[in-house]
Order: structure tokens, then sequence, then C-alpha cells
């Protein structure tokens, strides 16, 4: 199975909770970040390299999903949340 892509981008770095979950084939760059029980599933892709994303405890991103910030516009996913 492929592996699952997390990478720093010049704007920021990945900070993904311990209890967080990154599905092989799910990419997260830049400055995301996971809360506890917060999960990315197969496909998807939180790319933060203009703004900041965070992705709130016991959030999941379904398979596919993107998500992407754009400068002065940060994206928050609050908790218990279901993206797709």
């Amino acid at each position: 199975m492929a592996d699952n892509y997390i990478a720093q981008l010049p704007f920021g770095a990945p900070k993904i909770d311990d209890e967080a979950f990154v599905a092989p084939t799910a990419v997260v760059v830049g400055a995301v970040t996971m809360g506890p029980r917060a999960s990315i599933w197969y496909g998807a892709v939180a790319r933060a390299d203009h703004e900041t994303i965070e992705i709130g405890e016991g959030s999941n991103v379904q398979d596919g999903c993107t998500l992407h910030s754009d400068p002065g516009f940060p994206l928050v996913v609050g908790r218990n949340v279901t993206v797709g």
C-alpha cells in the first residue's frame, strides 16, 4: 500500500497530534494542525502553503477531499465535523 505524504513547506510544518490518523495515500503539507482523534482519509489533501489549516478534535476529512487556504483566510474545521 502507498505511504502518506507529510511535508514541511516554507510557510510552515504539519503539527499532528499523536492520537490523529493520516491514511495511506493522504497528503498533509504545510501549516496544518490536526487535533486529537482527527483523521484524514485515503486520497484526501490538506495543503496549507499560504495560510493555516486546523482540523479540530474528532473531525475527519473523508476520502478524496481537498482542503486549501488562501492568504488572509485561514481554514478552521471545528470539533467533531465530517468533511466530505
